[in-house]
């Protein structure tokens, strides 16, 4: 499953005769979203309209998609097959799947309703006039007239947290599309005793715990009863410069965080962390025939840098395999999620690296690029072809060399805090 934003440099808006114009409007934003057939050979085009709340809750496509929702969206995402017939909704309430709601046919009155896990959700249409502007010059087009609906609970005035404005078209949902689902994470992760102990270490954990990325691939446990195929726990390790390490056997991972480089900033703690999961989900993934938030084509991918290096490292179990996929396939992703972590759960840790990277004399940025967060990485992906290309290409004075980039970042960050305590 894949999803590809509808953004483009030409918009085209509603505005409805009977509202006033607002000063922040929230607007809704739809994009589509590619579901593999469970069947057959194809992937199927669904559109995905998203509702947001509130303002704060509008946000950008690389931030917000079906895949990665975080703790700060509230709002209702509703998807349709291609031809607009509606399909299935969920609300979601700082990130968490709350309800869902489906069309249903053969209503009193010939009313059609939306059932809703949580409540009864009914959905009544009336028409509209509404006036299409072009986004860009803000010129009158035409005005359509169609049929609005809102969801109104138990029968009530229309509301209940509903997605407001937004337009349904079409009947029933019986139209041979499969509703892609969500996959469950691959991980299910025990903390161990030696985290929840460590005050700074859990603090970390816990702030990791609701990054969307993290949630898209783990499922954390303090429960040893529970069924897992991870532990996450930190003891010495040897040699004693090791940030961290993944250990796989017979189906299992042991993530171990190194309790002699803990005197960190907290932020290059959670980088470890975060590159010893993706340790942990590529085992995973390789023993679910490459099924992985991760990538679309992860199988596919993976096999091929294997071959690839197959005379130098024939098992393509091992770490340095997976090193190699880093760094070639996944650096920015692990960048994005390391730069939305520090924003999301550390802001004043953020305040300061901006601070730190806007010294006098220097180019002014309004925001730390997501560059700097991806070229933390590089630290654990020493020995890959990747590493040693990045180290060998040069730029002529003043511009800075790709590896001197790495060597800047990587020294500023040791000037960040410890927003989690010592």
């Amino acid at each position: 499953m894949f999803e590809v934003s509808l953004e483009g440099n030409r918009l085209y808006f509603p505005k409805e005769n009977s509202k006033p114009k607002k000063k922040d409007e929230i607007k809704y934003f739809q994009n589509i979203l590619f579901v593999k057939h469970q069947t057959e050979d194809r992937f199927d085009p669904l559109i995905i309209r998203y509702y947001p709340e509130e303002i704060e809750s509008n946000r950008k496509f690389e931030e917000v998609n079906y895949q990665m929702m975080d703790e700060k969206w509230n709002g209702w995402i509703d998807l349709f097959s291609y031809d607009e017939h509606y399909l299935v909704g969920y609300k979601i309430d700082r990130g968490q799947l709350t309800h869902t709601r489906t069309m249903q046919k053969g209503m009193e009155n010939g009313k059609k309703s939306f059932g809703n896990e949580n409540k009864d959700v009914i959905y009544r249409c009336y028409d509209v006039a509404t006036d299409w502007y072009d986004g860009n010059t803000g010129v009158y087009l035409d005005t359509t007239h169609s049929t609005t609906c809102d969801f109104v609970e138990g029968g009530g005035t229309p509301g209940g947290g509903a997605p407001s404005g937004g337009t349904i078209s079409g009947g029933g949902s019986d139209i041979g599309y499969y509703t892609p689902s969500i996959p469950v994470p691959n991980l299910v992760i025990y903390i161990d005793s030696s985290i929840k102990n460590n005050s700074n270490l859990n603090c970390i954990v816990e702030k990791l715990r609701l990054n969307y990325f993290v949630k898209s691939i783990a499922e954390f446990t303090e429960n040893e009863e529970i069924a897992r195929n991870t532990v996450l726990k930190t003891e010495q390790l040897d040699p004693s410069d090791r940030q961290g390490t993944t250990v796989h056997i017979s189906g299992n991972n042991s993530v171990i965080i190194n309790s002699d480089a803990l005197d960190r900033p907290d932020l290059l703690i959670a980088k470890t962390i975060i590159h010893e999961l993706l340790h942990a989900e590529m085992f995973a993934a390789l023993e679910a025939n490459g099924v992985t938030p991760l990538d679309n084509d992860f199988a596919s991918n993976y096999n091929q840098l294997v071959g690839i290096y197959a005379s130098k490292e024939p098992n393509k179990w091992s770490g340095d395999q997976q090193h190699k996929y880093m760094a070639e396939f996944l650096l920015e992703k692990m960048g994005s999620v390391l730069m939305n972590f520090h924003k999301t759960h550390m802001p004043e840790d953020y305040k300061k690296l901006e601070d730190l990277i806007n010294i006098p004399g220097s180019i002014l940025r309004k925001e730390v690029p997501l560059e700097f967060y991806s070229n933390l990485f590089w630290e654990g992906l020493q020995g890959t072809h990747a590493y040693d290309i990045m180290k060998s290409t040069t730029a002529n004075y003043p511009i800075l060399s790709p590896y001197q980039k790495y060597e800047r970042d990587k020294t500023t960050a040791l000037d960040l805090g410890k927003p989690c305590g010592n």
